[in-house]
């Protein structure tokens, strides 16, 4: 999840659009899941914007309503 400041904008549809291009699952504007590990990936990236202060990595055993969704689009 994240909560860039939009003063950051630019920062937060750069980061948005990496986590698409990986793999991630857009829940919502500012929150998208991942089945699998992924700090080590995006730490540095967060850092490369300035932002690491503005995302937070949640490792969750369930995702509610949306997790058969989500597992058909991860093929798990």
């Amino acid at each position: 999840i994240f909560d860039i400041p939009r003063e950051l904008n630019r920062e937060r549809n750069r980061f948005r659009y990496r986590l698409k291009m990986i793999g991630f699952y857009m829940m919502q504007e500012s929150v998208f899941v991942f089945p699998y590990p992924c700090e080590t990936e995006l730490a540095p990236y967060c850092k490369q914007l300035k932002i690491g202060n503005y995302v937070n990595v949640i490792i969750a055993e369930s995702i509610g309503d949306i997790e058969d969704e989500a597992r058909k689009i991860f093929g798990i």
